[in-house]
């Protein structure tokens, strides 16, 4: 498994600055056993996000976000299924869930919330996120990267 924290608020909040309508993608499985995502972390970032001034539009738990295939289909099903257009997708996970949000998100600017400190015993799971070419710095730039 791999360990997430929360970037700085003023990080994401800086990122999210000139979008109205935010969609929030939660991992429910290593950031939620890190405490940073699944139910509880799309809450707190939903109440934090709507603190900002910004619509949520979606708050999603998706097993697993590294998943592209998984992602795919969660994505395309709250996408069509928003009020408004999205202006960025806030995701709570680890780098592999980030990319594959940003593989996934037919344009949609991907914000990423939580920093990977890279594999730590918090879990029981191995294959995808296992090959992530992630190194868990603690500093993730996919939001400047596009993934």
């Amino acid at each position: 498994m791999l360990k997430t924290v929360f970037k700085p608020w003023q990080e994401i909040s800086e990122a999210l600055a000139d979008k109205k309508n935010v969609g929030i993608v939660s991992c429910g499985i290593c950031a939620q056993l890190s405490g940073t995502g699944g139910a509880q972390g799309a809450a707190a970032m939903s109440s934090l996000t709507r603190s900002w001034g910004k619509q949520v539009l979606f708050a999603q738990v998706i097993i697993p976000c590294c998943s592209p295939r998984v992602m795919q289909l969660a994505l395309d099903s709250c996408l069509a299924k928003s009020t408004a257009p999205c202006d960025a997708i806030l995701c709570l996970s680890c780098a592999s869930g980030v990319q594959s949000a940003f593989l996934c998100s037919r344009g949609v600017p991907v914000v990423a919330a939580l920093d990977t400190l890279g594999p730590r015993i918090i879990g029981n799971h191995d294959g995808f996120i296992a090959q992530t070419h992630c190194r868990g710095c603690g500093k993730c730039v996919l939001t400047l990267t596009a993934g």
